[in-house]
């Protein structure tokens, strides 16, 4: 199963629509952007504010690395577009959601045979 999409590839002059390419999703991200944006330690799990502040770092990381890569272009895109974008945005959240459902369901097995019956650390 994979979750790349043939993208269009959009120049950064007046929001032209370029040749179709293959995208692969992770090359879209910086990995140097990422790397500074890391979510807080285990022990912070609580602390929504630090969970927050590592999100909006990641999606600021992604927002400068895409108007490095695209420019404006999405401002003048036309909607439909945008729309079909987000659509497959969805499909690829429902899809890895599947994915790591599908391994809390073997972990949950796991546990469940394992007699691990403790789940707070007592």
């Amino acid at each position: 199963m994979t979750f790349s999409h043939n993208r269009r590839a959009v120049s950064g002059k007046g929001g032209k629509v370029g040749k179709a390419s293959t995208l692969n999703r992770h090359a879209r991200r910086s990995p140097a952007g990422l790397a500074a944006a890391q979510a807080p330690e285990d022990g912070d799990a609580q602390n929504v504010t630090a969970h927050l502040d590592s999100f909006v770092a990641r999606l600021r990381a992604r927002l400068i690395t895409g108007a490095a890569t695209y420019g404006d272009a999405s401002f003048t895109r036309p909607a439909p577009e945008l729309v079909d974008e987000v659509q497959q945005e969805l499909e690829d959240v429902a899809g890895w959601s599947l994915l790591l459902w599908i391994r809390l369901e073997r972990l949950k097995q796991t546990v469940a045979t394992q007699g691990w019956e403790k789940t707070h650390g007592e």
